[in-house]
């Protein structure tokens, strides 16, 4: 799993969930920039940050992580695609 694939899952779980970086920013208690520095990968969340992120998004860390797992076996599209390594 790489850094660019949790900011991925981020921004399609937001999207998902309709909600805006401000709205997203203000469930997880954080400044709505931080989501946007994340989102264009200008900063990574540390793991308190991310916790919280996740959480707003109505997901538990298990259920998050298991989506990026997910989606590196099969991409957006429903294709198959080779597991990378750990």
């Amino acid at each position: 799993m790489t850094p660019d694939q949790v900011v991925n899952e981020l921004l399609h779980q937001r999207h998902a969930s309709g909600y805006s970086q401000r709205e997203l920013a203000k469930r997880a208690g954080i400044h709505y920039t931080t989501v946007g520095y994340i989102e264009t990968k200008l900063n990574a969340p540390n793991l308190e940050t991310l916790l919280k992120l996740i959480t707003a998004l109505n997901l538990t860390p298990s259920q998050f992580f298991k989506e990026i797992e997910d989606a590196s076996v099969y991409n957006r599209t429903g294709s198959q695609t080779s597991p990378s390594s750990p």
